[in-house]
């Protein structure tokens, strides 16, 4: 479901080649611009919010794929479509491309929130790709509120260039083994951030669907050699 955030960036380049377009025609422009209209409905904020800018202290050179940027601890559900019942906050953090540069990403972390406590310690660190700035997290019901509902503590990575990006940094399509990087490396961040909520060795499980699936997938063969302490196993959800 990466492709539904690239759709929307493509949509608007596609609209300004389309205006002079003798392929594209009124009735296809019209479309084009539907189709933006709807994505930009489906996202939380337009433009981005302020928490994705990039801090001055992060210098791919110093910091430490793992390290923890920022953290927002209650995130405004305002916007977004999050069961009452729970509650999100997202981090930021360094992690590591396929080239081994170190690079800005970020996460959201959806808890299982009851007042004052948080009810299960085990984690889910999820790969599904989906962008904390879609309104129902991508994937609603079907995958992250009904976690937490059922009482598990959802990490989801937005994946290296989605959200936050560094100068000459982009999102790599289907890069399995970068994927697999951010998601271990959301993991290490949400521990540091939450260390009373979720422990350094704390059980989790890596689930992903479509490219996320590719992803989870791939963080199980990463396990063999950089393991990630309390992991318990994986599932793959229609994986190319």
């Amino acid at each position: 479901m990466v492709l539904s955030h690239l759709v929307y960036v493509s949509s608007l380049v596609s609209l300004c080649t389309a205006q002079g377009s003798t392929i594209c025609d009124a009735g296809c422009q019209t479309r084009v611009d539907g189709a933006i209209t709807f994505e930009r409905a489906a996202h939380a904020h337009v433009p981005l919010g302020d928490f994705y800018s990039l801090p001055s202290t992060f210098d791919a050179r110093i910091s430490t794929p793992g390290d923890l940027l920022k953290v927002e601890q209650h995130t405004d559900l305002t916007n977004y479509t999050v069961p009452s019942s729970l509650t999100m906050s997202r981090i930021m953090y360094a992690s590591q491309n396929l080239n081994g540069t170190t690079v800005p990403a970020t996460a959201f972390v959806l808890w299982p929130y009851a007042p004052y406590q948080y009810s299960k310690s085990i984690q889910n660190a999820s790969s599904f790709p989906m962008i904390a700035n879609y309104r129902s997290l991508q994937y609603h019901f079907m995958a992250a509120y009904s976690f937490a509902i059922d009482g598990f503590t959802v990490v989801t990575t937005d994946y290296a260039g989605l959200g936050v990006q560094a100068p000459g940094q982009a999102f790599k399509h289907q890069n399995g083994p970068s994927g697999a990087k951010d998601v271990a490396y959301a993991i290490e961040a949400a521990r540091k951030a939450f260390p009373e909520q979720l422990k350094s060795d704390g059980p989790f499980i890596a689930t992903g669907h479509s490219e996320g699936g590719q992803v989870a997938y791939v963080f199980a063969e990463r396990q063999a050699h950089t393991p990630v302490p309390g992991y318990l196993g994986d599932t793959v959800v229609s994986g190319p």
